[in-house]
């Protein structure tokens, strides 16, 4: 399974976990939430050039990309300005500096945001981030085969703009073999440099067409 397919799953291991209903078939995988109903969470990767819905997610890396936009852009879809850029950095094993951040694995109620409720799987977990011993934020990671997917990656306000985000994805990238994975959207410009700069490049771009 090549980086691509294991990106996607593990994705769709997050947006199980987030309440999304995930249907595979032979045409293509439909993702839908019942509470939310923004593009974000309801969308269809086709397969091949058949399409269902009025939201279908296409990757740049997807090997019949062109000939699928093309078919959309022919059958009344327009592609949204914004789009997702999902990154990646594979470990250099090469940081030798002591530690700075830990992880602290934490029960997901303790975790979680008011009035959120996750469906529990193995495969994601909810931490802590630890400076020194000092709580300066959150994650939740996903692990499918060699990628680890970073998601809802917070540092608390008082201790924004200090650089903890980028140093500890920076760090987080070195300490495990493999992969590591994290999505942004195409205006978040902010977060593309700090995460450019942690040591990730950019691996594809997801566009979305969706019906006129």
């Amino acid at each position: 399974m090549d980086k691509y397919e294991n990106i996607l799953q593990n994705e769709l291991l997050w947006l199980k976990s987030i309440g999304c209903n995930i249907n595979k078939t032979s045409v293509g995988i439909s993702v839908e939430r019942e509470d939310m109903k923004t593009n974000d969470f309801n969308f269809f990767i086709p397969f091949s050039d058949n399409f269902k819905g009025n939201c279908v997610r296409i990757s740049s890396n997807y090997s019949q990309f062109y000939n699928c936009e093309k078919k959309l852009l022919c059958s009344d879809f327009e592609c949204e300005a914004s789009f997702d850029l999902n990154l990646l950095a594979k470990s250099s094993n090469s940081n030798k500096k002591p530690r700075q951040f830990t992880l602290k694995e934490v029960d997901y109620n303790d975790w979680k945001c008011n009035n959120e409720n996750r469906i529990l799987i193995s495969e994601s977990l909810y931490y802590f981030i630890l400076f020194n011993n000092l709580i300066v934020g959150k994650v939740n990671i996903v692990t499918y085969n060699n990628i680890k997917g970073v998601y809802d990656l917070e540092i608390f306000d008082r201790y924004r703009n200090k650089g903890y985000g980028t140093n500890f994805l920076n760090e987080y990238i070195n300490i495990h073999s493999g992969y590591t994975f994290i999505q942004t959207w195409s205006d978040n410009i902010p977060a593309i440099k700090s995460y450019v700069k942690s040591g990730f490049s950019i691996y594809e771009n997801i566009y979305r067409y969706v019906k006129r």
